[in-house]
């Protein structure tokens, strides 16, 4: 179906321009607070932070909003506006902070960073959404656009440090995934233009319903463990590659 291609695209550029921030930003921030595991650690420590209360965020706005395609087309809006705007910005803050102890830097980078992750942290449940009411199965939802947005990731990653950077400088890598995040916007307008969000199936719902207490606390619990060793093994390999 033209629509769901659509919207796959959408999502892999989603991921690619999510992964071109943070390469780029991270490059620029460590200019001025060090390139030092302590530092690199911060910088990502808040990144995903952001992108975990903007996906809380994004799957309650998915269940109380209506126009969910209006909603996505507008938080890829705010996030290439910022993205433009991110550059001088980031530049004079990490002028005047240069130097300054970790806990001030922390605070300074959060207030930087809170804004663009959060908005890209809602796009998963909110895309999710809009996949799910054209496509019955929530877990082939799911599972194929999360696929979709980490291969967007890692080629996001691998163009923006060695391409984008590298030839045309941290500013064009910006201005780049900015014109990306408006590219997505006008994309998910046409979707919205050519089919009506439905709403999505009760299912999952009904499934979380019958499981006991206990037993969705410990899947939160499982989910934390993993997410907190997937993010351990890459500071430890960071720091071990570093070394080498």
């Amino acid at each position: 179906m033209a629509v769901t291609l659509l919207l796959s695209v959408v999502f892999f550029l989603s991921g690619f321009t999510a992964l071109a921030y943070q390469v780029t930003w991270q490059r620029l921030l460590t200019i001025y607070y060090g390139v030092g595991a302590v530092s690199i650690t911060l910088i990502v420590s808040i990144f995903m932070a952001g992108l975990g209360i903007g996906a809380a965020l994004g799957a309650r706005l998915a269940e109380k909003v209506r126009d969910k395609m209006l909603l996505y087309a507008g938080v890829e809006f705010f996030i290439g506006l910022f993205g433009l705007l991110s550059y001088p910005i980031l530049d004079s803050l990490g002028y005047h902070t240069a130097g300054c102890s970790l806990p001030v830097a922390s605070v300074y980078i959060s207030l930087f960073l809170i804004l663009p992750t959060v908005l890209m942290g809602m796009t998963l449940p909110l895309l999710t959404k809009i996949y799910n009411s054209l496509v019955s199965d929530f877990a082939l939802s799911i599972s194929h656009l999360y696929f979709i947005n980490t291969i967007g990731a890692a080629t996001g990653s691998l163009i923006t440090a060695y391409g984008l950077i590298t030839f045309g400088g941290l500013d064009s890598a910006i201005r780049t995934a900015a014109m990306i995040n408006s590219a997505m916007a006008v994309l998910i307008l046409v979707c919205r233009s050519m089919a009506k969000t439905a709403s999505a199936p009760d299912s999952l719902e009904e499934d979380q319903a019958m499981l006991p207490p206990s037993t969705i606390s410990s899947m939160h619990c499982i989910v934390f463990i993993t997410g907190f060793l997937a993010i351990g093994y890459e500071m430890i390999w960071f720091r071990f590659l570093g070394v080498l």
